[in-house]
């Protein structure tokens, strides 16, 4: 359950690192104040969501490698966050729907450079964090598969032991019960010399 959570958190995470970048193109191109305004409102929710989905999945990544590549991905974020700020107070500093070569220059170059290492970052904690959860899920089916088969195993031996005690009770009772009847039937033809053995107190 915790490796599930964990990967719908860095996927979530992900996608709005991804609804981020798209809040700041659309600043770049907004046509007025009021657009620009709320594209600014965009980024900061979106990366709100994505900051709070990281910290959510951070305590669940339990590997060695996930745990190193959580350590990459806060500097990364904060490289991409510094790169951002630069984007948009560039693009703060033009007049509306008026493209700044420099500002697009930006935001293709290193602006998508440092978004792509974050989402990197992202992607290979994701994969690591799957790849844990087919292996606890591969240990489980291993353990559950040894235990029915154990299991299997308890009720046949059971059975049998039942059986194997059944038929030694039944050979108990019914061996005195033969021999007295073997016994009756020479006295009826007139063998009075025959006799039973009493091999218990309770015959």
């Amino acid at each position: 359950k915790n490796e599930t959570l964990g990967i719908s958190s860095i996927k979530g995470a992900n996608s709005n690192l991804i609804a981020h970048q798209r809040a700041v193109r659309n600043y770049i191109l907004a046509t007025s104040e009021a657009e620009r305004e709320q594209r600014w409102a965009d980024m900061k929710t979106y990366e709100s969501k994505m900051l709070a989905e990281m910290s959510e999945a951070a305590p669940l990544i339990r590997s060695q490698k996930g745990k190193e590549l959580l350590s990459k991905f806060w500097p990364a974020w904060q490289a991409y966050k510094n790169m951002t700020g630069k984007i948009i107070s560039l693009a703060a500093s033009t007049k509306v729907s008026t493209q700044n070569k420099n500002v697009v220059d930006l935001v293709n170059g290193d602006g998508q450079t440092a978004a792509d290492q974050v989402d990197t970052i992202m992607s290979q904690i994701a994969q690591d964090h799957e790849a844990n959860g087919q292996k606890a899920y591969d240990q489980s089916d291993a353990i559950y598969a040894q235990s029915r088969s154990i299991l299997i195993g308890l009720v046949i031996g059971s059975l049998l032991l039942g059986m194997l005690f059944g038929i030694f009770i039944a050979r108990l009772f019914s061996k005195p019960i033969i021999a007295l009847e073997n016994a009756a039937e020479k006295a009826a033809s007139g063998d009075t010399d025959t006799s039973v053995e009493i091999g218990s107190k309770d015959e």
